[in-house]
């Protein structure tokens, strides 16, 4: 660019632009004249010229010193696009009366010239698999198009200048069952480990009570409601977590749970609703679960209040989880105390579900028939055990995913309202072992057969409910009904001397159901007092029935009742134990006589197991953890047998 060979301080009148033709270097000269009195005064048009012709200038002269295969034209326009946001505002002029301030020095310390220096050397020299610097990942972003080689040097430029992008922030309630509060309840730490618990581990009637999934949205909206289900959460806990208590959260969530009932009893404006009952019903399922039956008996009468007052259980038929959490508390008391449930029979009005035919097949291919051979009782049985043995299919790991749950929750009630409603048969042998055990005169033999047969037919309930308990409805194996159930099961197999047990269940035809009453009795009697009496007389029935090998012993107990996930590994450790007891009793014969040498299983259980009739026959023994001593006493009050402390 070329100045105007006028004087600057003569009158400015006019202005007026010269474009001058191109030289033979090609450039390009533009000339103007400003005529008037200030000189420093130019119009916008002019100062626009100005800064655009000296801008062109700085970047040719630029430009000028560095070798470029370009032509200057392309130079200039690449140049001007990468430095235009640095240079922006450097050649601006000034207007009138505005001050220029001078430059701010910008002072890179050199650690940060050091991290730079590497950086474009990353840059200029990228791996084979990351191709770009994380400068320049932030410039892609940002949408331009530039080559690889632009980008190279743009991220070089402007390395300082862009920052890292923050850490993401960690949500401190992401883990939390409930981030929102949602609940009506306050949120802890406690109770969201509670929740965790009933979310993953809580399994206590999960098929029976919720096939159709509506209990948890009828209880996460009353916060009585859920103290009582977190009270029964925690003792569920307490009793199948071994070394980790949580009493204290029990009886703290029960206390909430009882002011909630309380309330709820002294408004005026609720009355009788889905949540009073719900809570009360959850609150006597926790006594029963804790062995408090007498405290169960009070909230379980005034559940029979309420029901009647709302005109009986049909009148939930709304809500199928209350519904079904109301028959399992009247289920629980009445296998305890040994009565009849106080709520009369529903019949399932569900009769589109039901199970698989191929299922349904297999059941009757291979249902305990020899239960119809009984001599008292024949059809009531087979109807409970051919239920239980459909059931032990449906829950097995071949059928589960593929049966209904409604359909199997149905049919677990059908079973246990069956069981419940058997005649309680056993005053009829109870009295005239007692009688036997006191050393008094032998009864005739019509009284002998009908105490036999009673005690048989009292086997067969007592051992359909523990197989109930722990096998579809997954009791914890330390609740005290078991406790129960046990004391009553070995009255009915662990007989006075004389009475022979094996020959008492042959005779019926049904020695095989003995072996699997046997069975079901070792495999929680490992929670009560051990199984070793169990093992020893499931030994004598394995010798009776000539089984010898692991298979045909499952085979047995698959012809009852079975299902995998419970009496699959229960099995295993009795027949080791069966095992074990006849390898023993191996060694101690053969150090008597080392002449006989290895001799098999069936010899050594018929020379060396000791019978039934001769173990154990002065007392009864009950299997509990809180009786110290070794036999429990048999009294008859108010024209019930008690066991212990036990109306059975």
């Amino acid at each position: 660019m070329s100045a105007s060979n006028l004087p600057l301080d003569q009158s400015l009148v006019s202005q007026e632009f010269i474009k001058a033709a191109p030289l033979s270097d090609g450039q390009k000269y533009e000339f103007f004249v400003t005529t008037g009195q200030d000189p420093g005064q130019l119009d916008g048009a002019s100062r626009t010229t100005i800064r655009r012709l000296v801008m062109r200038n700085f970047f040719e002269e630029k430009n000028a010193s560095s070798c470029s295969t370009k032509p200057s034209s392309a130079a200039n326009s690449s140049s001007t696009v990468e430095a235009g946001s640095k240079l922006k505002g450097r050649f601006r002029l000034a207007k009138a009366g505005q001050t220029i301030l001078p430059e701010k020095s910008r002072y890179v310390p050199k650690r940060a010239v050091r991290r730079l220096s590497k950086e474009n050397k990353v840059a200029e020299h990228p791996k084979p698999v990351r191709r770009k610097s994380n400068q320049c990942t932030a410039s892609d972003e940002q949408g331009n198009d530039r080559t690889p080689r632009d980008d190279d040097r743009v991220c070089s430029n402007s390395a300082v200048a862009v920052r890292a992008s923050p850490p993401l922030r960690r949500n401190p309630n992401a883990h939390r069952h409930d981030p929102f509060n949602m609940l009506p309840i306050p949120a802890t730490f406690k109770l969201d480990l509670l929740f965790s618990l009933y979310v993953n581990t809580f399994r206590i009637n999960s098929i029976s009570v919720n096939p159709r999934n509506t209990w948890w949205p009828f209880i996460s909206r009353d916060a009585t409601l859920l103290h009582s289900i977190f009270a029964s959460v925690a003792l569920y806990s307490d009793l199948t977590h071994k070394g980790v208590s949580f009493r204290v959260e029990a009886l703290r969530h029960k206390n909430e749970a009882i002011k909630g009932i309380n309330a709820k009893l002294s408004s005026q404006t609720e009355g009788i609703t889905d949540q009073l009952v719900g809570a009360v019903s959850v609150l006597a399922s926790f006594e029963n679960l804790c062995g408090a039956y007498d405290a169960a008996q009070l909230h379980v009468a005034a559940l029979k209040r309420m029901v009647d007052a709302r005109g009986g259980l049909s009148a939930f038929r709304h809500n199928d989880g209350l519904a079904r959490g109301l028959i399992w508390v009247d289920f629980h008391s009445a296998s305890a105390f040994r009565t009849r449930p106080i709520f009369p029979f529903i019949p399932s009005d569900d009769s589109t579900t039901c199970f698989p035919d191929e299922l349904l097949e297999e059941a009757a291919c291979s249902s305990p028939t020899s239960l119809l051979q009984l001599s008292l009782a024949s059809i009531d049985c087979f109807n409970i055990f051919y239920r239980l043995h459909r059931l032990g299919l449906a829950t097995s790991a071949q059928w589960a995913a593929l049966v209904d749950r409604s359909a199997l929750a149905n049919m677990l009630y059908e079973a246990e309202y069956a069981l419940l409603s058997m005649p309680n048969r056993s005053p009829d042998f109870l009295i005239p072992d007692r009688h036997r055990r006191e050393g008094g005169a032998a009864e005739s033999q019509e009284k002998d057969e009908t105490a036999n047969t009673a005690a048989v037919i009292e086997a067969l309930v007592t051992a359909g409910q523990v197989f109930l308990y722990a096998a579809l409805r997954e009791v914890p194996l330390r609740a005290r009904i078991f406790d129960i159930l046990l004391s009553r099961l070995r009255a009915t197999v662990d007989r006075p001397a004389g009475v022979d047990i094996v020959a008492i269940w042959t005779r019926e035809r049904n020695l095989q159901v003995l072996l699997w009453t046997l069975v079901v009795g070792a495999a929680v009697g490992t929670q009560w007092g051990g199984d070793r009496w169990w093992v020893v007389q499931t030994a004598q029935v394995v010798e009776r029935l000539e089984i010898s090998t692991r298979e045909a012993f499952k085979e047995a107990l698959k012809g009852v009742a079975w299902t995998d996930v419970f009496f699959g590994p229960m099995s295993e450790g009795v027949w080791e134990g069966v095992v074990k007891l006849v390898e023993e009793q191996g060694r101690d014969s053969d150090g008597q006589d080392s002449k006989d040498g290895k001799r098999e299983v069936d010899e050594v259980l018929e020379e060396n197991i000791t019978p039934m009739s001769d173990v154990n026959t002065v007392s009864l023994p009950i299997l509990s953890k809180d009786v110290e001593s070794p036999g429990a006493r048999i009294d008859f009050v108010d024209n019930r047998w008690k066991v212990g402390n036990w109306y059975v």
